[in-house]
């Protein structure tokens, strides 16, 4: 898992990724999976405040 994140007096941001893997206990039963995910938030005015999600995985299951 690797992170990263930061901001400033408005705004603030974090982002990650991560890898996963099993090994399964029988013949191609293993599962390997990627993810990942930005936040970012910003208040431009002292009444505003907005921001987005994003995230996403892509998996691998071998034997099915």
């Amino acid at each position: 898992m690797l992170n990263y994140s930061g901001g400033s007096q408005k705004t603030d941001y974090f982002a990650s990724i991560g890898y996963l893997t099993e090994k399964g206990f029988f013949i191609r039963s293993d599962f390997d999976r990627i993810s990942g995910r930005v936040n970012v938030n910003t208040q431009p005015l002292s009444w505003f405040k907005t921001g987005f999600n994003l995230a996403g995985n892509y998996k691998v299951q071998y034997g099915k």
